[in-house]
């Protein structure tokens, strides 16, 4: 049985007087856990950021999670670490086009214009700095609030994409009906 492990890979907290005082989790402290996880039995690391201390101070652009799990995935890529640890990246993944371009690679001229619409954090930057190229940024996608949005979602990726897929029997119960009939 796979095992997964979620994990915030930075919680945002740089910038307050707790972080000064006693230090903060951040993306460098995700890498060094990451590194120990598959000699625990972990499959997979899903990575996602904050929201745990009204404190927090997130500075996002449109993909900084994604960002975040790409610069942890190269890093333990580069690092050789055995067994090997797959990446999960979250975050915003509401297209068929980007959630492919997550797991396979792309040239990154896609982004979203709104991308570079809000000021970015100094994870984020990094992030992509590490990113080149037509790398992988991820091994999967974990997508949720998509899912409650539009519970048919992953049909809709599959038809945009030209990927067939089985459609479960409860959705063809009217044409099984019918042919009854």
């Amino acid at each position: 049985m796979p095992l997964f492990y979620r994990v915030n890979s930075t919680e945002w907290m740089e910038e307050s007087e707790i972080a000064k005082e006693r230090g903060s989790w951040g993306v460098d402290e995700t890498i060094r856990f990451a590194k120990l996880l598959p000699s625990l039995g972990v499959d997979l690391l899903d990575v996602s950021s904050g929201a745990n201390n009204e404190k927090q101070r997130i500075i996002m652009g449109t993909e900084h999670q994604i960002e975040i799990a790409g610069r942890i995935r190269k890093e333990i890529k580069s690092a050789g670490v055995k067994p090997t640890l797959f990446i999960g990246a979250v975050g915003m993944i509401t297209e068929a086009e980007r959630a492919r371009d997550i797991v396979q690679g792309s040239d990154r001229s896609d982004l979203p214009e709104s991308f570079n619409e809000f000021s970015e954090g100094e994870e984020t930057k990094q992030a992509r700095d590490m990113l080149e190229g037509d790398q992988a940024i991820a091994d999967v996608i974990l997508v949720a609030r998509q899912f409650m949005r539009e519970p048919e979602w992953v049909l809709r990726v599959a038809w945009r994409l030209g990927v067939e897929v089985q459609w479960p029997v409860q959705f063809r119960a009217s044409e099984i009906k019918h042919r009854l009939d």
